[in-house]
């Protein structure tokens, strides 16, 4: 099983929870978050500002698909966005799963 089935086992509630998976979790979430900022920096910046001059069709097209483009882009921001917040409660969930298991056992992580 590669880390990433691994992972995916953890995070939807399957397998043994350990710090180095805790840990696992915890970079994907900054990558995740890294990759949002990102985009919403990226996206905002897509569609030139109105000159006010005069423009061509094509230059008016070329706007247009810009702001096609900028909406996908702003759709995968909002995707990013509803991935972190799950990722967010699933490390909260694995937390508390080790934390438990840890009280349990009385001892030092494993």
């Amino acid at each position: 099983m590669s880390d990433f089935d691994h992972l995916t086992e953890l995070l939807n509630g399957r397998g043994y929870v350990t710090a180095e998976s805790i840990a696992e979790a915890e970079r994907r979430l900054a990558m995740l978050r890294s990759l949002r900022e990102e985009v919403w920096c990226n996206g905002s910046r897509l569609i030139p500002p109105p000159s006010g001059a005069w423009r061509s069709t094509a230059a008016d097209r070329y706007c247009e698909r810009l702001a096609e483009l900028q909406s996908i882009v702003i759709s995968s921001r909002d995707a990013i966005e509803r991935a972190e917040e799950s990722l967010e409660r699933c490390l909260a969930r694995m937390r508390a799963q080790f934390e438990a298991r840890l009280a349990q056992a009385g001892g030092p992580p494993p």
